[in-house]
C-alpha cells in the first residue's frame, strides 16, 4: 500500500498531523536498511528515514523531496551518506539531514541502477538497454542497447569489466575502459531484474521467479561463452531455487 508522509512547509515532518492525514502520500520504490535505520525512496523523488523497527504507529524521522521523478535505487555509506538514483536522470549525495553534498545528471537516459567506479567513474544501466560509462561528468562510452527494453542492474564482474542484467535475461560483460562487449550468456527466462554480490560470486534473480547463485567462476564463463558463441539455452548456475510463482523485482541479501 502506498506509504503516506507528512511534509511541512520546508519539507520537515509535522508532529501535529496524523499519518491517516497526510496530503502527501507515494509508494515505496527503494529502500535500504542498517541496524537502526531504514532510507525509504518514493515515486514521486522522495527519501524517508525512519527508526526500526516499523511498527502502525511509525513516523519517519526525516523526509525530504529529493528529485523530480521517482526514485530508482539508494545506496547508503558506512558514514551515513545516501546515494539515490531517480529516472529524472539524475543521482545525488545526501547527508542524513536531507543536505546534497554532490548532484550530477545523464542527460541521454532514465537510469535505473548506477555503479559507482573509482576515479569518479559510474556505470549506469538505463531505459532502452543502454549501459552508459561517466567520468567526471563526461560521457566514456554507451552501448547500443543490447538488453531491449531496459537494462535492470550492473555489478562489479572483475577489475577490467562489469556485468549488467536487463529485459532481455542476459548477463552481458563489458569492458570498463572502453565499453567493448567481453561476453553473454542467457540468466533467465524473461527479465532479469536484480543482480548483487553474494558469497564471492553472484545473485541474480527474475521475472521467472527463480533465484540464482553464479559461482565466482562465472567471470571466466561468460568470456569463454563469447567465445564459443552462446545463443540459446539458459547458462547453469551454480545453485538456483523456485521463490515466487511470478516476478522477483526486489532481492536482498
Amino acid at each position: 500500500p502506498p506509504l503516506h508522509l507528512d511534509l511541512g512547509s520546508e519539507g520537515d515532518l509535522t508532529e501535529e498531523e496524523p499519518l491517516s492525514r497526510s496530503f502527501f502520500s507515494a509508494r515505496v520504490t527503494a529502500i535500504v536498511h542498517s541496524a537502526q535505520r531504514i532510507v525509504m525512496g518514493h515515486e514521486n523523488g522522495g527519501i524517508s528515514i525512519w527508526s526500526r523497527p516499523l511498527t502502525p504507529e511509525s513516523k519517519p524521522q526525516r523526509s525530504w523531496l529529493a528529485h523530480e521523478e521517482v526514485i530508482r535505487s539508494l545506496g547508503r555509506s558506512p558514514a551515513g551518506v545516501i546515494t539515490a538514483l531517480s529516472a529524472d536522470g539524475s543521482w545525488t549525495q545526501w547527508t542524513a539531514e536531507g543536505r546534497a553534498l554532490k548532484r550530477e545528471r545523464l542527460l541521454d537516459a532514465h537510469p535505473n541502477a548506477v555503479l559507482f567506479l573509482e576515479e569518479q567513474t559510474q556505470v549506469f544501466g538505463s531505459e532502452r538497454g543502454v549501459v552508459t560509462a561517466m567520468r567526471k561528468g563526461e560521457r566514456m562510452w554507451r552501448t547500443a542497447g543490447e538488453h531491449g527494453r531496459a537494462a535492470f542492474a550492473i555489478a562489479r564482474l572483475d577489475p577490467q569489466s562489469v556485468l549488467s542484467i536487463g529485459s532481455d535475461g542476459w548477463g552481458r560483460c563489458w569492458l570498463i575502459s572502453n565499453g567493448s562487449g567481453c561476453g553473454a550468456l542467457p540468466l533467465h527466462q524473461g527479465w532479469a531484474v536484480s543482480l548483487l554480490s553474494f558469497q564471492g560470486g553472484w545473485l541474480t534473480a527474475g521475472s521467472d521467479g527463480f533465484v540464482r547463485w553464479w559461482s565466482p567462476s562465472f567471470a571466466r564463463e561468460i568470456r569463454q561463452a563469447e567465445v564459443l558463441n552462446v545463443r540459446s539455452s539458459l547458462a547453469k548456475s551454480a545453485a538456483s531455487f523456485k521463490a515466487h510463482e511470478r516476478d522477483i523485482t526486489r532481492l536482498d541479501a
